[in-house]
This record gives structure tokens, C-alpha cells and sequence, in this order.
């Protein structure tokens, strides 16, 4: 497993309520409750972050404890398993600092992970789909949600980003569709703010007609999400059988 294959996305999409990867015995933990074994604090591993290389130090087994990608990668018989050491060139150090502090802490950083910004939350998502780490997925969803809930906004200028880096079906692809299929009168204001600068990709405005096309005729002209997208895990990705 080369550095050159953190340019590959990771096809973890489902139309499903929950994306659900296939489960096996090994698979990485997707509940944030959950605590890793004591025995995750052994060994330390190097990742690099960027051109310029920032070297984060972290316990092998902790990291791969919440990814399958990483576990490929020091587990198995390529080169970094044998350095202890992998560069992730095209990858940004803002994200990475996410990642380390959620790896050891289970949590997004030091205040309320709301509080932290639209973009930088996506792209930890985004980092979590790419590197198969559906427990940090769920994290930044739940962190995004409740964003919504507070700030009342939508993150359309975010389109680009989330459709650049995601396969159709994505939770994360749902998850603005829906606020913006469900909720947009209620959030009018941000959205005319957002679309004076913003173009929306040509599958985002497909996956929106289709959308509004399929919504339920008692919900036309209801600005809230129906009951069944409100489960907490409904933008979630789990292995089978695990939920939150």
C-alpha cells in the first residue's frame, strides 16, 4: 500500500438509512462510545501530512483500532508496515490534527465540536470515508447536525467539496440534500446569502430535483424532516449489526 493511494476515495455509499459496510471480524469500530483496549497504547507509528510532511506520532494499534485502511497498511507485508511509517501527501494538516485528537479522545476537539467550522467538519467526514473510519464519520455527522440546529443554516457552498470527494449515495451527499429539500424556507435567509457566490454542481441539482420530486404529498409545503430521517443514525455508517 503506496502514499500515492491516499489520492483514492473509498466507496462506502448506501442509499440505505445507515450506510452498513460488510462485517467481519476486523472491521473498525464505527460507535464513538466504544473504548479501545488498553492494549491499543503499544507501538508507535509515523504519518505525514502534507508536502511539507508533518509528522504526526501515534499509537499503531490505537489507529488502526479505528481504521481498516491504516490496518492494511501497518498490518500487512507493504513498505510502511516495515518503516512504521506513511505519507499522505495530498491530505491537510488541519484535518490530520482532527483525526489525531479524535483517535486519542473520541472527540473533535477541546470545546463543543458544533462550534468548529462547516468546512473543516466536512472534510474530516470526507477524511473518514477516504481512510475507512466510519467511527470518525459519525462523529463529524453528529457534529454537523447539531451545527444545523443551532446555527439554523445550510452548507451549499460546500457542494463542490462534498461531491468532488463522495460517490452518489453518500450520507453526507443525503444529509445537505435533505436540509435543503426539508428545511429550506425555514432557513431562507442563509441560503439566498450562500447562492450569490455559489454555483451547485451539475449532480448536486440532479440529486435535488429528484428530491423534491420524491417528496410525499402530505410533506409538500412542510419545511421540517419527516420523523424517519431524525433517528440518530440515519446519516450514520455502521457495520452490520452495530448502531449507536
Amino acid at each position: 500500500m503506496s502514499s500515492q493511494s491516499d489520492s483514492d476515495a473509498s466507496s462506502s455509499s448506501s442509499s440505505s438509512i445507515t450506510t452498513t459496510r460488510q462485517s467481519t471480524s476486523t472491521k473498525a469500530v464505527s460507535i464513538p462510545s466504544k473504548i479501545p483496549p488498553r492494549s491499543c497504547f503499544q507501538g508507535i507509528v509515523t504519518v505525514e501530512i502534507g508536502i511539507e510532511k508533518k509528522a504526526f506520532h501515534i499509537h499503531k494499534d490505537l489507529l488502526t483500532y479505528y481504521s481498516d485502511y491504516f490496518r492494511g497498511a501497518f498490518n500487512g507485508s507493504f513498505v510502511e508496515a516495515t518503516k512504521g511509517k506513511i505519507s499522505l501527501i495530498n491530505e491537510r494538516v488541519d484535518v490530520f490534527d482532527v483525526v489525531n485528537q479524535f483517535v486519542y479522545t473520541r472527540q473533535l476537539s477541546d470545546g463543543a465540536d458544533s462550534a468548529m467550522g462547516w468546512e473543516l467538519l466536512i472534510r474530516v467526514w470526507i477524511f473518514g470515508d477516504k481512510y475507512l473510519m466510519p467511527c470518525l464519520q459519525n462523529k463529524a455527522m453528529d457534529a454537523l447536525i447539531q451545527k444545523n440546529r443551532e446555527a439554523k443554516f445550510i452548507p451549499t457552498l460546500q457542494l463542490k467539496i462534498i461531491y468532488d470527494n463522495t460517490l452518489p449515495g453518500s450520507p453526507l451527499r443525503k444529509f445537505v440534500l435533505d436540509l435543503v429539500t426539508y428545511k429550506v424556507s425555514d432557513m431562507d435567509a442563509s441560503m439566498q446569502k450562500n447562492n450569490k457566490d455559489n454555483r451547485w454542481p451539475y449532480e448536486a441539482l440532479v440529486d435535488l430535483v429528484k428530491a423534491l420530486g420524491a417528496k410525499k404529498k402530505e410533506n409538500v409545503g412542510v419545511y421540517k424532516l419527516p420523523e424517519e430521517r431524525k433517528g440518530k443514525c440515519y446519516y450514520h455508517v455502521h457495520n452490520d449489526g452495530e448502531r449507536c
